[in-house]
């Protein structure tokens, strides 16, 4: 899935935006990671893009379903 958003954006509202858009089970959580690192939601796209940006100046952000209980 590509996604194109303002750098302002942290990964909390992101978070909510693709909850909308994907079918997620209510009991799953949904982690990001770049690279292979665990990203903070609280992180905006602009500074994990100067952090961790590909060589062909994109952010990639690899997400995915965890069953969360309590």
């Amino acid at each position: 899935m590509r996604v194109s958003a303002p750098g302002h954006l942290n990964l909390a509202q992101l978070h909510l935006a693709l909850r909308t858009r994907i079918e997620v089970d209510p009991r799953h959580s949904i982690l990001f990671f770049t690279g292979n690192t665990l990203a903070s939601v609280t992180c905006t796209l602009a500074s994990l893009h100067h952090a961790h940006a590909h060589t062909d100046h994109f952010l990639y952000v690899t997400f995915c379903e965890e069953n969360f209980q309590g």
